[in-house]
């Protein structure tokens, strides 16, 4: 199970991904990009999922497939929209 989120604090945008195996933490990465006057919220989001497909490449599985789980409807719509 890996859990990510992108939140803003103290004017800075930042994200995290978080890998848990059998509810034990292992792993972990976060990325601060930079300001909230030059970066957004939505913008951590994001950066937190590309931190979790960083930890799923480098603890592969027999799984053939990954389940997001998302609570933002933002990135939800983001992720749905094939265009660029």
């Amino acid at each position: 199970m890996i859990y990510t989120d992108g939140s803003g604090y103290r004017s800075m945008v930042g994200a995290s991904a978080v890998l848990y195996d059998d509810g034990i933490e292992t792993d972990s990465l976060k990325y601060q990009p930079g300001t909230k006057q030059n970066h957004t919220v939505f913008k951590g989001e994001l950066v937190g999922i590309i931190l979790c497909m960083h930890l799923v490449t480098k603890y592969p599985t027999t799984q053939t497939s990954i389940n997001y789980s998302i609570a933002n409807q933002a990135t939800m719509g983001a992720m749905q929209n094939n265009s660029r």
